[in-house]
């Protein structure tokens, strides 16, 4: 959740929307729970949002002590595989409940972002859409991503993840190094979608 703490989080705070992030086991610097682990199954991202979620409010015993009130009104917002985890949490939610609106845990959810989730089938059909429109897009996305060369190759990373050079968008070179850092350290362990 990196990412969020540095532009939006600030923003948003600033009109007066209290806001928490939430990182997925295994990236942000966060532990995988299984020592050693390389794939973290998504259900256990679940569990651990559901208990997150759980936590925001004042007056559940597993509050983490935001002081956001007894039924505070939440909004999610998911990138990536953030969104993935959140879209296998409304489908516990209501599979669990078997009803449409009545929402698990006594969350009150207000609503919800997803930004270039994936998929739950995952990211196969995806890749194949861009071979398919373009092979140099596709070998810069396989390499930057499958190869992991946006961890140590700055033009690759800012080409995939920023898109241009530093005058065109304003990351500098030292800005570059640390989201590269960040991003190794996000490698520590992958999602399993079974």
């Amino acid at each position: 959740s990196w990412c969020w703490a540095e532009k939006y989080m600030p923003y948003f705070a600033s009109l007066g929307y209290p806001c928490v992030a939430f990182s997925l086991q295994g990236t942000g610097g966060t532990p995988v729970m299984e020592a050693g682990a390389k794939k973290v199954k998504i259900a256990s991202h679940v569990a651990d949002l559901n208990a997150f979620l759980k936590g925001l409010s004042d007056d559940d015993t597993a509050s983490l002590g935001l002081e956001l009130g007894n039924d505070p009104k939440i909004v999610l917002i998911g990138h990536s595989f953030g969104g993935l985890t959140i879209m296998k949490w409304l489908e516990q939610i209501y599979d669990d409940n078997n009803t449409d609106n009545n929402n698990a845990n006594n969350v009150n959810l207000a609503g919800v972002g997803l930004m270039c989730s994936v998929p739950p089938s995952g990211n196969g059909a995806m890749t194949m859409r861009f071979i398919r429109r373009s092979l140099r897009d596709a070998w810069k996305i396989t390499a930057g991503f499958v190869m992991k060369k946006a961890i140590t190759d700055k033009a690759i990373c800012r080409d995939l993840f920023f898109g241009g050079t530093e005058d065109e968008n304003g990351i500098s070179d030292e800005d570059l190094e640390r989201y590269q850092s960040y991003f190794l350290r996000d490698t520590v362990a992958t999602i399993d979608l079974s």
